[in-house]
């Protein structure tokens, strides 16, 4: 092989060289992530079927400054809602089946005031869309105290996708409760109810109310996992790249 056939040969080998190790590496990275999150899934699928935590206000607000420990946690907590309070996030359940109700809708949130101080927001499930008037659902405006159970769960990051908040008409795009509380609560309001827990929102489970609206949701664990995809996805374009580079140095000694 002549000099200049070698020195032609420079830049893909040294493209090769960066790009093979690069390639396996980032998929070898994807597989211990894949390890990593099967393992977190499994510990919050055990957190959510632990037996229910009571909380105060002050225990709560301690635990949501480490949200993400506590994350699915089931709680109990004891307190009256403020019904005027309400807060709704548009969303689309899926159809209705014999046991709930579904369409187009609003997932309903209210301040919580527990007993022995503090407040927190709680998504106490979906109304449709005809039904959004706290008139047309009387039953279910619970005036007083009650021992609830709920899922703790960390607030809702916006995106680009995201419309944007229309606090004036009552409508938030996404469960924000430091964004809600804000627009619920003047400041002598949020005086009276200190500690008001920002940092996270339930999910209620129970108990639900008098004639079945808001429905409770069903809380699901939604934490993607596509780890395995991506690595296998990194490996086969580093055979690509292998593939291709044999195929040049195959088309180059022909030539030769």
């Amino acid at each position: 092989m002549s000099v200049v056939a070698r020195r032609s040969l420079l830049i893909p080998v040294l493209m090769m060289l960066v790009a093979m190790p690069t390639l396996i590496g980032l998929g070898v990275w994807q597989w211990q992530r894949l390890h990593e999150k099967e393992a977190l899934i499994a510990r919050i699928e055990a957190r959510t079927t632990a037996a229910p935590r009571v909380f105060d206000g002050k225990a709560l607000q301690a635990a949501g400054g480490r949200v993400d420990e506590i994350d699915y946690t089931p709680v109990t907590l004891e307190g009256r809602f403020l019904n005027e309070t309400e807060a709704f996030v548009f969303t689309n359940r899926p159809d209705a089946t014999r046991d709930s109700v579904g369409g187009p809708g609003y997932d309903v949130l209210s301040v919580f005031a527990l007993k022995g101080g503090g407040s927190v927001l709680v998504d106490r499930g979906f109304v449709p869309d005809v039904r959004r008037d706290a008139a047309t659902r009387p039953e279910g405006q619970i005036e007083h105290d009650i021992v609830l159970s709920g899922i703790v769960r960390r607030p809702e990051r916006r995106t680009y996708l995201d419309a944007d908040d229309a606090p004036q008409k009552n409508y938030f795009a996404i469960r924000d409760p430091k964004a809600i509380l804000a627009a619920k609560l003047d400041a002598n309001r949020r005086a009276a109810l200190e500690p008001v827990i920002d940092t996270l929102y339930l999910d209620l489970r129970a108990p639900a109310p008098p004639g079945g609206l808001p429905d409770p949701n069903r809380t699901e664990l939604n934490i993607p996992n596509n780890h395995l995809q991506y690595a296998f996805t990194w490996w086969g374009l580093a055979l690509v790249f292998a593939a291709m580079f044999a195929l040049f140095l195959r088309s180059r000694s022909v030539q030769d």
